[in-house]
């Protein structure tokens, strides 16, 4: 087979992004090499310039369980922004890994990704996993892509999964639990449901329809996340959840979240919700799911510069669709909240 066929061969592609996750990062890699298909997939892992010899890991990974000798397919290449490999496994056929190796960070840079694009462009559906979390059911992408080939009316799907906690060596339930309590064989959700009843749509679970939402919306985006990719797709179809435990999220200190104190947690979360609403000022669902939280942070007086602006744009977008009369009782109860908690 001719590398320009393989090209455009993929049915998946996964992304990888991980930084000096050197102690984590071989659960993940097996965790895509044991996937059953009946299709082919290929796993774009970008090693954003690691300093704790995580290159060095995932190298010998690929060595010693992928065919680097088949010219005809693997190759090894030096690029501007750093090296590129690529091979076949040795015995799982469907899976093929893209490795990309930075020479500098370039998660601090904001920088475009055009070496995951190349990758992404060619695949019917991309699924996401970090680092530092893996997979554990081997027909996980075997499931969702048939459940999108069936569904065309759903943009993404996910399941459920369980939570280590890396310092302490122990485990949580999932923050969707209680709602297979209702619905124990899965169930359909909205941007409504993502946003107020629980957070669905976790990434090491994630599989969505490539080309439904256009990188320049996102482009727009300085604090993007997968909040912002998750928001969108779900504004042009639904989301399908499975019963099924399919993965970890491990939460540790290499994690860009799990090392932010409560404060640091509030800003970063201020930041995107503002910037989401801002580009997105006429959308009530976004908008109630922030001015109901905003209210809960001023009523616990947790009160920070960046909580300011999300006052300013949620004010905006009650005035913007509902009217000066509704934008004024908005900004009555946000006030409100604010002095109760003060009182209390």
């Amino acid at each position: 087979m001719l590398l320009s066929d393989i090209f455009n061969y993929w049915m998946v592609c996964v992304i990888c992004t991980t930084y000096n996750q050197s102690g984590y990062i071989i659960d993940a890699l097996d965790g895509f090499v044991i996937q059953q298909t009946d299709f082919p997939f290929v796993c774009c892992i970008v090693d954003d310039a690691s300093t704790d010899g995580e290159q060095e890991v995932i190298r010998k990974y690929v060595d010693e369980n992928f065919d680097i000798q088949d010219i005809s397919i693997a190759f090894d290449k030096d690029v501007d922004y750093g090296h590129v490999s690529f091979a076949q496994h040795k015995t799982n056929k469907n899976c093929y890994f893209a490795v990309i190796y930075l020479k500098e960070n370039h998660y601090r840079k904001k920088s475009k990704k055009p070496y995951i694009k190349e990758w992404e462009d060619n695949a019917k559906y991309i699924a996401l996993c970090e680092g530092d979390d893996y997979w554990t059911d081997p027909l996980k992408l075997q499931k969702q892509v048939d459940f999108l080939e069936g569904h065309p009316d759903f943009s993404l799907c996910c399941h459920r999964y369980k939570i280590y906690n890396q310092n302490e060596g122990t485990w949580d339930d999932d923050y969707v639990k209680r709602l297979f309590e209702e619905s124990p064989n899965g169930f359909s959700f909205s941007n409504v449901d993502n946003l107020n009843r629980a957070w669905i749509t976790k990434t090491v679970t994630l599989v969505y329809r490539n080309g439904l939402v256009d990188q320049s919306v996102l482009a727009k985006y300085q604090y993007r996340c997968d909040a912002h990719l998750n928001f969108h797709l779900l504004c042009v179809g639904l989301g399908y959840c499975f019963p099924f435990i399919g993965a970890v999220y491990r939460r540790c200190d290499s994690g860009v979240f799990s090392v932010l104190d409560k404060k640091e947690r509030l800003r970063r979360w201020c930041r995107i919700r503002c910037e989401m609403l801002k580009f997105n000022v006429t959308d009530k669902v976004l908008r109630d799911h922030v001015f109901v939280r905003i209210r809960k942070y001023l009523y616990d007086h947790q009160i920070c510069r960046e909580e300011i602006n999300v006052v300013r744009v949620v004010w905006k977008s009650f005035y913007k669709t509902e009217g000066f009369s509704k934008a004024f009782v908005a900004a009555k109860k946000i006030m409100g909240s604010y002095v109760k908690g003060l009182k209390r």
